[in-house]
């Protein structure tokens, strides 16, 4: 080999590898400046945790000008306009990013989550899911949200199945084994339910609402007293919660115990959910009027007929606590106005009527 053609060789081997030098140079740089560059998840939920909402908007617009069809950008702002609670417009960008074709399961679930959520259409929010469960069997949160779903629309066979899928990803989540109880229990599958109450507990002995799902179960196996001592460990954890008073206060009438369950009546009273429904006042009457509370009996009874309007029930109960108060006179025109409601209430408002004797018929 002659000593010009070795030095054309080296010539040539030290430019292929200049410019392979230069390509790596070139590709390295423009790899960090897109990583710079890259808007992240992360990011962007740290602005919006500190409520900043224009913010990320801004910067995926920003983003989006120059790359207008990316669709995991578009489905980005969907999120970030979700957060913010513009509906509408989070659709329309999550529908953007279905038809750019990236993230297809990501986009499907959160169309279900907007439709289910935000627009109480809980029919689309089963079918979305399920879309991105299609395009991602392993999506654990996917199941979570059509559970939810399938839930409100009373398929609890079906919410027990996606919770079960959940609880294979996610075996130490406490909200899913309640969620699961409570689907159970719907079912009428009363052991399962107090078996994840139980689970529940186990991983989360703070779960008030698990106490709640084994009392409700227990009282519908008709074990009273156990529903009572899980009511109450219930209340315990959260006194504020109406419903567990009520369902203690069923559970005590149950056993006859009118005296508690007047108290826990009247303790319920107090939340806005129960303090607004006639029918509420009318069961704190009711055992008011058992336990010899004729004024508190009197005042709950007006307060059904007040909110409730004139029920035969309502009036019938009134009436009676009138006659124990000795006012026959307004006890009769109680008894009276039942009868004209409900015609076949007629004979007890004569018994009524007899028993309240000559002051009761005129």
């Amino acid at each position: 080999m002659t000593s010009g053609l070795k030095k054309k060789i080296t010539f040539a081997v030290i430019a292929v590898f200049a410019a392979a030098a230069v390509f790596i140079f070139m590709t390295r740089s423009r790899s960090t400046s897109e990583r710079k560059d890259r808007v992240s998840w992360q990011d962007l939920d740290k602005m919006l945790s500190a409520g900043d909402f224009d913010g990320p908007i801004a910067l995926l617009d920003a983003h989006l000008k120059n790359q207008p069809n990316d669709g995991l950008l578009r489905y980005f702002k969907a999120r970030v306009l979700y957060e913010k609670g513009d509906t509408f417009k989070a659709l329309a960008e999550t529908e953007k990013a279905l038809i750019l074709g990236f993230p297809q399961g990501s986009a499907w679930l959160l169309k279900g989550v907007i439709y289910g959520g935000k627009l109480g259409d809980y029919k689309k929010q089963a079918e979305y899911a399920s879309k991105a469960l299609f395009d991602d069997p392993s999506d654990e949160e996917a199941y979570l949200i059509r559970a939810e779903a399938r839930a409100v629309l009373k398929d609890h066979t079906g919410a027990a199945r996606d919770l079960t899928s959940y609880l294979a990803f996610n075996p130490k989540d406490a909200f899913a084994y309640i969620n699961r109880a409570g689907a159970f229990y719907e079912l009428a599958d009363y052991p399962a339910a107090l078996a994840d109450a139980g689970k529940a507990l186990s991983l989360d002995p703070k779960k008030d609402y698990a106490h709640f799902i084994a009392g409700r179960s227990l009282a519908a196996r008709k074990d009273f007293k156990g529903a009572i001592a899980r009511f109450t460990s219930a209340i315990e954890l959260s006194p504020e919660r109406s419903a567990y008073y009520v369902q203690r206060a069923e559970a005590y009438e149950k056993l006859n115990d009118f005296y508690d369950a007047a108290w826990d009546y009247s303790t319920a009273m107090a939340a806005p959910e129960v303090h607004c429904c006639a029918s509420y006042y009318y069961l704190l009457g009711a055992n008011m009027y058992r336990i010899n509370e004729v004024q508190a009996a009197l005042k709950a009874a007006g307060e059904a007929l007040r909110r409730g309007g004139e029920t035969p029930a309502f009036l019938e109960l009134r009436g009676r606590i009138l006659a124990q108060a000795g006012r026959p006179k307004e006890a009769a025109r109680d008894f009276k106005r039942m009868a004209e409601l409900e015609p076949g209430r007629g004979p007890d408002a004569e018994k009524y009527l007899r028993r309240l004797g000559k002051d009761g018929k005129k």
